[in-house]
């Protein structure tokens, strides 16, 4: 089985702690947590064409309480479950935390994971199934059945406060994993993550704040703060990425927080929201400061050929195969 995560001051990175405090705090400062209060809805079976053939799922309606007053709608998927007849209990399976993209769909959140987006394929949430994992995918706010407040209004909303939109986004999903870990069928020491653009970017973020992440896959918009601005596209990205003085820390700081676990990119090289130098970079200098810390780093960081700002069968395969790599062997 996977060996749970080193404490900090195992890994080298001393101060990692303290560094995450940090982040929080730029964030605006964790959330009240409140009791999950999980409310399961009703169940569906689905089944979904791949490569490989048809594959059944069944997809349950849940929500649940990220701090007061605040409900996240999500989705789980899972493999049909054994028949009735059947004495063997299923082995704990590991999990992927499913984070959906911004791509200014709006109206568009979790169902991203099944019925896809712009630029992103559908049945990403069943193939993940059919790999073996158990995928939650929750709403972030400003998106899907949470839509009815706009992106811009809560960002301000949450600067007026001393807080930040991309800090309650986060939260939502670090009260995600707390949900993952209470489900009998899941192995909360094999949680992955996966995500495409604001997806992407968040499960690096989430890696580095919340050592539950044993390993992650973002596809698309990795580059330094300092590249963006030099290549002039940092109007290419929503309000929401926008962390008061996350220059400071600049995004090879974050990624090192990751370490030593796993975690793959994947860029395209035409994608010019995310400047190919810059994530190179990006993962080079963490990298450096892992070595320098004594520790490997577990980065991982490949460029697609040919490939923009989206999601090509290439990407979704990669990913797949590496997260079930890391994931399903329990190393």
């Amino acid at each position: 089985m996977k060996k749970d995560p080193a404490p900090a001051e195992k890994t080298g990175l001393k101060h990692r702690d303290s560094q995450v405090d940090l982040l929080w705090q730029l964030l605006g400062g964790k959330p009240e947590a409140a009791p999950l209060d999980v409310q399961w809805g009703e169940t569906r079976e689905g089944s979904t064409e791949l490569d490989g053939g048809p594959v059944t799922w069944f997809r349950r309606e849940l929500s649940y309480c990220s701090e007061p007053g605040i409900r996240v709608p999500a989705w789980l998927f899972t493999p049909p479950e054994p028949s009735s007849g059947t004495a063997v209990r299923q082995q704990a399976r590991p999990a992927v935390l499913y984070l959906h993209s911004h791509s200014g769909e709006y109206s568009g959140g979790r169902t991203e994971s099944l019925t896809g987006k712009k630029r992103v394929p559908p049945g990403l949430g069943p193939r993940l199934v059919a790999s073996g994992f158990t995928v939650l995918a929750a709403d972030f706010r400003c998106f899907g059945d949470r839509s009815d407040e706009s992106e811009r209004e809560s960002a301000r909303r949450h600067l007026l406060h001393g807080s930040t939109l991309w800090g309650r986004m986060l939260w939502d999903q670090v009260r995600a994993l707390d949900l993952l870990e209470t489900l009998p069928d899941v192995d909360p020491r094999r949680i992955g993550c996966f995500g495409f653009s604001m997806g992407s970017t968040a499960g690096w973020w989430l890696a580095a704040i919340d050592r539950r992440i044993a390993a992650g896959a973002g596809l698309c918009c990795l580059s330094t703060y300092r590249a963006m601005a030099d290549a002039g596209v940092l109007h290419r990205h929503g309000i929401y990425y926008f962390v008061p003085r996350a220059a400071e820390i600049e995004v090879p700081g974050i990624l090192a927080l990751i370490a030593p676990r796993p975690f793959l990119f994947l860029n395209g090289d035409l994608d010019e929201t995310s400047p190919v130098d810059g994530a190179r970079e990006a993962v080079r200098l963490a990298a450096e400061t892992c070595r320098s810390a004594g520790i490997s780093h577990g980065l991982r960081l490949e460029i697609v050929k040919g490939c923009g700002h989206e999601v090509p069968p290439e990407m979704v395969h990669r990913s797949v195969c590496w997260l079930a790599g890391e994931l399903k062997s329990g190393r």
